[in-house]
């Protein structure tokens, strides 16, 4: 007599979770940062998650806590990190929006020159 068991990962429900994200400094135009999820519910538990930071995307290193990803290098002043789990046809993303620690103002030593083309 032959058995088989086969466990298949449930899709329940919607993911659920408290979400930090936490930003290094800058150090030679990259930083770190480290997600913490806490309290994570629903379909999303079984699944992998997907980082893009302003469109671009990042591999996670997971940690006890969540995920950390290095050497983030963006000009933007603004990031958006868009994280998603990989639940099959009911994904959830989350959206944060943070100042880029590397992002450079310009000083006034920074001229800006027009040229007018007549016509």
């Amino acid at each position: 007599m032959c058995t088989a068991v086969d466990t298949v990962d449930a899709l329940c429900c919607p993911c659920d979770a408290n979400i930090t994200i936490a930003q290094s400094v800058c150090d030679n135009t990259t930083f770190d940062a480290n997600i913490s999820i806490q309290n994570l519910i629903g379909s999303c538990t079984n699944y992998n998650w997907n980082l893009s930071i302003n469109g671009q995307n990042y591999a996670l290193d997971t940690t006890n806590t969540g995920f950390w990803f290095p050497g983030i290098s963006n000009s933007d002043s603004l990031l958006v990190y868009h994280l998603c789990n990989l639940v099959p046809g009911i994904s959830t993303c989350f959206d944060f929006t943070f100042v880029n620690p590397c992002f450079i103002i310009a000083t006034d030593d920074t001229k800006l020159m027009i040229i007018y083309k007549s016509v």
